[in-house]
Parts: C-alpha cells; structure tokens; sequence
C-alpha cells in the first residue's frame, strides 16, 4: 500500500474547485442530507457523470432543489441495488448529463 497510487482525486464538498469544474471527473454523493449540501455541489460541478447512492426523491437524502436540479441537467442512464439495512430503499443511481441541444429550451412538466 506504501507504494500504490490512488485510481482516482478524492476531492471533499467544500475543497473541491477545480475538480468540481473538471468535465472528466465524477461526483458521488452518497446518503447525502436533505439540506442544501448535494444541490450546492451539483450547482459547482461541470462535469458529465454523478453517481448518487441514496432515496429517491421524497425519501431522506437530497433536498427538492437536488432532485430539481437532477431532472434538469441529467437523465438517468442506470440504476444499480445496494444492500441496504432492513427496509431501506437506497439504490445507486447513474445520472448523465444532457447534451446542451436537449434541454435548450426543455420544459419542465408539472
């Protein structure tokens, strides 16, 4: 291990910066709070793929500005199982950001 080089830059939430606007990197969020903190990181990041680990919208993770923010500027390319404790519903979702010709000018059903 003294010797190994890690896969990939861990940034954390409030250091990120440049990595955050790095169109190759990744964002995880994982059980995030129902507070500003995922929509805030969402807000800051550039790139093209997020991958969330949590409840869906309505559950305890995220906050609706989050999942808003979601649905705007991604589409759900996969959805992966967890092994949650006993009654959870968290799963792994892949989101992928939309092409800037695909929500040009999108409107949001209600």
């Amino acid at each position: 291990w003294r010797n190994s080089r890690p896969a990939c830059r861990v940034v954390g939430y409030r250091t990120g910066g440049a990595a955050l606007a790095d169109w190759t990197a990744a964002l995880l969020l994982v059980y995030p709070p129902p507070t500003a903190m995922a929509a805030d990181a969402l807000a800051g990041y550039r790139g093209r793929l997020v991958l969330y680990a949590g409840e869906p919208r309505g559950g305890a993770n995220g906050s609706r500005d989050f999942f808003d923010a979601l649905d705007r500027d991604f589409f759900l390319e996969q959805t992966l199982p967890l092994d949650p404790f006993p009654g959870g519903i968290e799963k792994l979702y892949v989101f992928r950001r939309r092409r800037w010709w695909a929500w040009r000018g999108r409107v949001r059903a209600e």
